[in-house]
């Protein structure tokens, strides 16, 4: 039976394919999602870059190019990219680093779960 990793941030323990999390974190994903208009509300400058047409683009062709999740690919994994992450934070580039924004050598295919995990890496290396 073919399996995957749980969808929580930073776990690693291998479920059914079926499923979207182990019954350690089974519970926790009932939690509400945000809506559209909260996220507008909280980031407006971000979901304006992503809704972009040129991001929407660059994003495809990537995909394209790379579409097996590039981490699970150095641990033996196969699994589907669903979302293209910058290398190098968007929130992080200076006025003079803008062009990295398109640049596929600061890009990279993700599957939701491996993005998941290196999002909530990145948010807990910012706070502390």
């Amino acid at each position: 039976m073919p399996s995957k990793r749980c969808n929580a941030p930073l776990c690693r323990t291998l479920i059914d394919y079926r499923q979207q999390y182990c019954k350690e974190h089974a519970q926790t994903s009932t939690r509400k999602q945000e809506t559209y208009s909260e996220r507008k509300e909280k980031d407006s400058e971000a979901l304006k870059f992503y809704k972009s047409k040129q991001w929407q683009r660059t994003s495809r062709n990537y995909r394209y190019k790379h579409p097996v999740c590039e981490v699970c690919k150095e641990i033996g994994i196969v699994s589907v990219a669903n979302v293209v992450d910058h290398i190098k934070e968007r929130k992080d580039l200076l006025a003079d680093e803008q062009h990295l924004l398109y640049d596929e050598s600061n890009l990279m295919s993700l599957c939701h779960t491996c993005h998941n995990r290196k999002t909530a890496a990145e948010r807990i290396k910012r706070k502390t």
